[in-house]
């Protein structure tokens, strides 16, 4: 239920976006900068916290503020578990959505929020290494590909004219919800 209402709300929000982007005539689309960053996800359940890699696109303006970005994601996490089953799980995300530029006058920090839609392919296996009678499956995998939500906030200082440094938080939802903080780079075209 929460995933639904969350994938509803950030539908809403990029068809009003874009709904008021068509009022304005600033659409500027095209790639605009490329970039790479690190992350820290703690996905649910019992999986524990590891290191996401993300890349970004930026897609252009449809409003003053609003700008389109396009993403990437990975993140792998193994583990032992009562010293009996060993895990791994893994998931890969590329989505797109927008953001808005908050207005920050004479200040070089550009803080900004966003939403956004996605494809996850996850992936986990375990294997029973421990010893028992009863326990009659070793193994087993699957790999599940979902629709999912993200939204983020964060912040943008430039570095020089041709590169900008951000840093984010995000919360994704789709098979394996997560909670992440990134920081990384952008590098612009134009």
């Amino acid at each position: 239920m929460r995933k639904t209402g969350i994938m509803a709300v950030t539908i809403a929000l990029i068809v009003s976006f874009a709904s008021l982007g068509q009022a304005q005539t600033n659409l500027q689309i095209g790639l605009n900068a490329v970039g790479g960053g690190i992350g820290f996800v703690n996905p649910s359940g019992s999986i524990g916290s590891t290191i996401s890699l993300a890349g970004n696109a930026e897609l252009g303006t449809f409003m003053n503020d609003f700008h389109l970005v396009g993403f990437t994601q990975f993140w792998r996490k193994s583990y032992t578990e009562q010293s009996l089953w060993d895990w791994s799980w893994s998931e890969f995300i590329v989505g797109g959505g927008a953001k808005y530029y908050f207005k920050m006058q004479g200040m070089p920090v550009k803080p900004y929020a966003g939403a956004g839609l996605l494809l996850a392919l996850s992936h986990y296996s375990w294997k029973f290494t421990g010893v028992s009678y009863i326990w009659t499956k070793e193994k087993e995998s699957s790999t599940n590909f979902d629709i999912g939500a993200q939204i983020f906030a964060g912040a943008e200082y430039p570095i020089n004219p041709k590169m900008t440094a951000y840093g984010e938080f995000r919360y994704h939802t789709d098979g394996v919800d997560f909670l992440g903080i990134y920081a990384g780079v952008l590098y612009h075209l134009k």
